[in-house]
């Protein structure tokens, strides 16, 4: 079973909201967070064994894995601290 988090950034407004991460019914691979290098947002995509995971809105591999814990991270739109935090909800 997976959960839910939310990115925002109180700086510039960027925010995704009810983001899943975790496993499914599926054990062999995982929802995971990421910051995009290249399309420059947060959002998850699946990971499966030791598979190089691509960006789920541009496809680029240049993501950078995110813990999906509540905590302060860079802004991949504008630099300055933003926030992850966890949010209601659970999916299978």
């Amino acid at each position: 079973m997976g959960s839910y988090v939310e990115f925002r950034c109180a700086n510039c407004g960027y925010q995704e909201a009810q983001l899943p991460v975790g496993t499914g019914r599926d054990a062999d691979k995982e929802l995971k967070l990421f910051a995009c290098n290249c399309c420059k947002s947060v959002h998850s995509t699946w990971v499966v064994g030791e598979n190089a995971p691509r960006c789920s809105l541009c496809y680029d591999r240049d993501i950078r894995i995110i813990e999906a814990a509540p905590q302060s991270l860079d802004c991949p739109k504008c630099g300055n601290t933003a926030a992850l935090v966890s949010a209601d909800g659970s999916w299978d």
